[in-house]
């Protein structure tokens, strides 16, 4: 059964126009990607478009063989075995590693993406679209504020959480003193303590502490 190796060519357009939506005028000079997009075609088609790949080949116990091959081939083949092996390929194999490998991993691995009980493609595709949008938003608001999830507030929002927490602080404490104050008995016209704190009227007339 012949393996159906992913669209190179379809995912260089798409990042491109990505770039272009985005507002950005960089062309895409250069391309990184696993062994699974590695063939003779997509290489050619890289050097076609003017684009420098880093493609790493897959594991062969044979020798390829060029002679009812195009030189074009040869030569997209081993120009990108040399790139691959440079400290340039090496560079932007790790950075792959590090920004696409990753994302997938937090996705599918830790998010739990890999698997879904829906049925029907169309309903996947929709909760994974919505999983990675999420996860796309975290990033945006790590990049921005320095945290990418409400729970990590309070341990990496930096100066936003400090900037917000002491009036927080103080609001808590004035509403604590006037809440003790008013359990105690003191009473104003038109209302009953006891109506409103009723845990907190009950504690001090038994001689319990008031938890703040």
């Amino acid at each position: 059964m012949k393996r159906i190796r992913p669209r190179w060519g379809e995912t260089l357009v798409k990042a491109q126009t990505h770039l272009l939506l985005a507002g950005g005028d960089a062309r895409i000079r250069e391309g990184a990607a696993d062994k699974g997009y590695h063939s003779s075609e997509n290489l050619v088609m890289g050097e076609e478009w003017g684009i420098r790949t880093y493609i790493p080949e897959r594991a062969s116990p044979h020798r390829r063989r060029w002679s009812d091959k195009p030189p074009s081939q040869q030569h997209a083949v081993y120009g990108n075995r040399r790139r691959v092996k440079a400290d340039r390929g090496r560079k932007l194999g790790r950075l792959r590693s590090e920004y696409v490998e990753r994302s997938f991993a937090h996705t599918c691995e830790t998010g739990g993406a890999r698997r879904s009980w829906l049925h029907g493609l169309e309903e996947v595709t929709k909760r994974y679209v919505l999983y990675m949008a999420g996860r796309n938003l975290g990033v945006i608001m790590r990049a921005l504020f320095g945290m990418g999830k409400p729970k990590t507030l309070p341990t990496e929002g930096g100066g936003v959480f400090a900037l917000l927490a002491a009036p927080i602080r103080a609001l808590m404490r004035v509403f604590r003193s006037l809440r003790d104050l008013l359990a105690r008995g003191v009473e104003s016209s038109g209302f009953s303590v006891a109506a409103i704190f009723p845990r907190q009227t009950r504690c001090l007339r038994l001689g319990i502490p008031v938890a703040a």
